[in-house]
């Protein structure tokens, strides 16, 4: 007999609730209560995963637990990937809200950025038959890409994002520019590869909470204060 299933934790379920606004996450349907449901089956993946996981109603539940049905997993993805702030489906409740998830797009791009050509000229220093010449044009871009992210980072934080959303993404940074710093630091012997993306998990998912609390609550029918900086 297989192991007992262990539950949700309370964390990620709220994670989850916060995403679809604690209703189903079909935009057509939207009803309440809700469950937790594993995109990919738990028979296969044996995990509860973030990305893995979405919130519906028991009864579009059923009907994408029913293999004979319409709702495929393809589907559900696409549900999923409608819930994030960086979907073009996503909907701003206000003109202001556009500013704070285009900073939010601009912060992640150049973050992004980074990461990939930090990532590159770690596997280089890792590797002693990088001829010096390409060693020397991954060294501009890891400077280079680190200086974009830092400023994409001042501006989502000083410009107008809500203070909360600004502080995790200066962490976020923050993370990334210390292993940025240790590469620098161990050229004459190379680094060990960290998993970077790995350590700015839960970050990443408390700045996306953030952005979903401020569309989704924030109606700005008067200034909510510590809430909402996006209205002030």
């Amino acid at each position: 007999m297989g192991a007992k299933r262990p539950a949700i934790p309370r964390e990620l379920r709220r994670r989850i609730l916060i995403e679809a606004g604690h209703r189903c996450a079909i935009p057509t349907c939207r009803a309440t209560p809700v469950e937790i449901a594993h995109i990919d089956p738990w028979s296969k993946v044996k995990r509860h995963d973030f990305v893995n996981l979405i919130a519906l109603c028991p009864t579009c539940h059923t009907r994408f637990d029913d293999p004979h049905g319409t709702i495929d997993r393809k589907a559900m993805r696409q549900y999923k990937a409608n819930l994030s702030p960086l979907s073009n489906g996503f909907k701003a409740r206000h003109p202001k809200h556009v500013k704070v998830i285009a900073g939010y797009q601009v912060f992640w791009a150049f973050l992004n950025h980074c990461i990939q050509e930090n990532r590159a000229f770690e596997k280089a220093l890792l590797d002693p038959t990088t001829p010096d010449s390409a060693m020397e044009a991954l060294e501009y871009k890891s400077v280079a890409s680190r200086e974009e992210a830092l400023i994409a980072t001042l501006d989502f934080d000083s410009l107008y994002t809500p203070k909360r959303a600004g502080e995790i993404a200066d962490n976020i940074f923050k993370v990334v520019d210390s292993w940025y710093d240790e590469l620098w630091s161990d050229i004459a012997s190379p680094a060990v590869p960290r998993k970077i993306m790995e350590e700015i998990e839960d970050l990443a998912l408390a700045l996306m909470e953030e952005i979903h609390h401020i569309v989704n609550e924030c109606t700005h029918e008067q200034e909510c204060g510590s809430s909402c900086g996006a209205c002030v």
